[in-house]
């Protein structure tokens, strides 16, 4: 079978008025932009840094849709992002008139849902009891294969394991949970 070259025209930028400006729209998000967004989007979610929308919340979720929003202006539009008022312009109809242009928008947002939802699947196994004591058992089992080898840096090494083992076992559900089930 002859192989063909396939060549994708890409449509026109779109616009469309607010006030006196005309707003452009590059109307699809490339791979490697998509890529940049989730990866942006999941580091907003769980950062610790900056200033909190919503107290109490561990997840970030509005931090990261509006900063995705304000990535998606600087990309795929003319708009300068530092000039948009956030509370007056994603409650707007002028988000949605950008969405819309954005021929793959919607199709991007079901695989970042999907991304998201297996990154919180990951996160949320690792922090499960059986995950961390079998991670312990395997650490364990290991420095019994080696304790005829044991130098001054292996138990070096050994205590840094442990420290870090148990950090993790103290973020994890494992403690919380023990510690829940004891008051």
């Amino acid at each position: 079978m002859g192989k063909i070259k396939v060549s994708i025209d890409s449509k026109e930028k779109s616009t469309f008025k607010i006030g006196d400006a005309y707003v452009e729209v590059i109307p699809y998000l490339t791979v490697s932009t998509q890529s940049a967004l989730i990866s942006k989007y999941i580091s907003d979610m769980y950062s610790d840094e900056g200033e909190n929308l919503i107290d109490n919340v561990g997840v970030r979720r509005m931090n990261a849709e509006i900063s995705q929003m304000l990535y998606i202006i600087q990309s795929n539009t003319n708009i300068e992002a530092k000039s948009v008022n956030e509370d007056l312009f994603f409650s707007s109809k002028y988000w949605k008139q950008i969405t819309e242009r954005i021929d793959n928008y919607n199709d991007f947002r079901e695989m970042q849902d999907k991304i998201v939802s297996d990154y919180e699947k990951q996160l949320n196994r690792e922090a499960s009891a059986g995950f961390v004591l079998s991670n312990l058992i395997e650490k364990v089992s290991l420095f019994v294969d080696k304790i005829g080898d044991i130098t001054p840096e292996s138990i070096e090494a050994l205590q840094q394991t442990g420290v870090e083992l148990i950090e993790r076992l103290e973020k994890s559900n494992v403690v919380k949970d023990m510690e829940r089930g004891s008051k």
